[in-house]
């Protein structure tokens, strides 16, 4: 769809004296927040693609299949 330069007007949108940045925010955002508590440990998630690659390059397992995300190549 083309729509013509002249056929429409440009709309301008501005903040009102309320919302402007020097203006104190009356909501306190991080009061809503809940802490989630640890209740697992996960390994570092570099470490754990690391690990795959290399079970990779020395022949252990493939690629395609320790990771579900990759596709195998098919020639």
């Amino acid at each position: 769809m083309v729509w013509p330069a002249a056929s429409r007007k440009l709309e301008s949108r501005t903040q009102t004296g309320t919302e402007g940045p020097d203006t104190p925010q009356p909501i306190h955002f991080f009061e809503g927040w809940e802490e989630i508590p640890d209740t697992q440990d996960y390994p570092n998630g570099f470490r754990v693609e690391w690990e795959l690659f290399l079970r990779h390059l020395v022949g252990e397992v493939p690629l395609a299949e320790q990771d579900p995300w990759i596709e195998p190549v098919i020639d």
